[in-house]
């Protein structure tokens, strides 16, 4: 019951701070030898033995394995019986319950630590070979511990030193008892692999833990940008939206006939490009160029022509800056006509009008440049 009291408490302690492991992960192999004497009056009767182990820890904190184990000329254990006539005149096998103190008290740190104490608990049978007096099969309990060197960077390899104390049933009557009187201690060395993972490890490796508030936090940030996200693709809806607008009104604007006089010939034509700048902006955009093509090939149609270059601007700002940005529109329009489409910079002029309703009844469509025709 205590054993299996430990077992549960173990199991979920190791499983809350490491990845879930495969069936296949964190088994181990050992091997070992060592000598085994009688726990009551040892005198000199220390004999050899060898072991083998396999097994596979669940957590940081528990394992099971199985441990199989070759006693060497153990007749002394029955001092009653005659020698036997093999060399290894019993063998035990238990399974054995790992509880890794290291992890278990200072917590698994992700790697094991170099130097680790183990307790050591099992049940099993022990079973003579030889002659027929030796033919028995006897229940075997063990308790022990074992000291655990963990070597190399990926401490895939152990040294382990064992010391256990076994216990065993006797015959005949009152005899199932296990006590003093049948018990032998035993302490053995060996090595032990532990097999590759899944996680590219021998070990166990933590699971990233968050921390609530700190995931509480991202979440908000998230949210925040996604708003952000949400009110710029509105703007940008919303210039859109305008854009189609002006297309609109400058398609109807174009599609009025005009009646110009003689005199208006002469002295003040207004052709029909214009040019439309962004909000705050004097940069000529792509779709604007066509715009500023036409008006190089009226000037090259007719060479002696002269033209007024008009910037307005729309009513944000004040009345200083919209002058400045009205007339910076005006000569970025003439930097073209003359740098790209090489007319006569003589031919040009410009002015900065500001703020305005002149061109459109709309005030925030005035953000344009228009040409005005003086001389023929």
């Amino acid at each position: 019951m205590l054993c299996l009291i430990a077992f549960t408490v173990c199991l979920y302690a190791g499983a809350q701070t490491v990845e879930n492991s495969k069936l296949t992960d964190n088994w181990f192999l050992g091997i070992d030898a060592g000598s085994f004497a009688k726990v009551k009056n040892p005198g000199r009767e220390f004999r050899s033995m060898f072991g083998l182990k396999v097994g596979r820890y669940l957590t940081p904190v528990f394992g099971l394995r199985f441990d199989a184990q070759l006693y060497v000329n153990s007749n002394f254990l029955n001092p009653d019986m005659k020698a036997s006539k093999v060399t290894f005149d019993y063998m035990a096998g238990t399974v054995d319950g790992l509880f890794n103190l290291n992890n278990l008290f200072c917590r698994y740190k992700g790697t094991p630590d170099c130097v680790e104490l183990v307790l050591v608990t099992g049940i099993g049978g022990i079973h003579g070979n030889g002659s027929s007096d030796y033919r028995t099969n006897k229940v075997l309990m063990k308790i022990g511990g074992q000291l655990n060197i963990n070597l190399g960077k990926s401490k895939a390899w152990q040294i382990n030193i064992e010391p256990d104390a076994c216990y065993y049933t006797g015959g005949g009557v009152g005899h199932k008892i296990m006590n003093i009187n049948r018990a032998f201690g035993q302490v053995t060395g060996g090595f032990t692999y532990k097999f590759g993972n899944s996680n590219g490890t021998h070990n166990f490796k933590l699971a990233k833990l968050y921390d609530p508030v700190e995931i509480d936090a991202l979440n908000g940030k998230i949210n925040s940008l996604r708003n952000a996200v949400n009110e710029k693709d509105n703007t940008i809806s919303s210039g859109l939206q305008q854009i189609e607008d002006l297309k609109t009104k400058l398609a109807e604007c174009e599609a009025i006939p005009k009646t110009i006089t003689k005199s208006e010939i002469v002295t003040n034509t207004t052709l029909a490009p214009v040019v439309i700048f962004d909000q705050g902006k004097a940069i000529i955009n792509p779709s604007q160029a066509p715009s500023v093509n036409m008006i190089a090939k009226f000037l090259r149609n007719h060479p002696t022509s002269k033209l007024v270059i008009k910037g307005y601007a729309s009513p944000e700002g004040s009345a200083e800056i919209n002058q400045k940005l009205s007339l910076a529109r005006a000569n970025v329009v003439k930097k073209m006509l003359v740098n790209k489409y090489k007319i006569d910079e003589e031919r040009l002029t410009v002015e900065g009008m500001g703020a305005t309703n002149d061109v459109f009844s709309e005030a925030d469509w005035n953000r344009v440049c228009t040409f005005i025709e003086i001389a023929k």
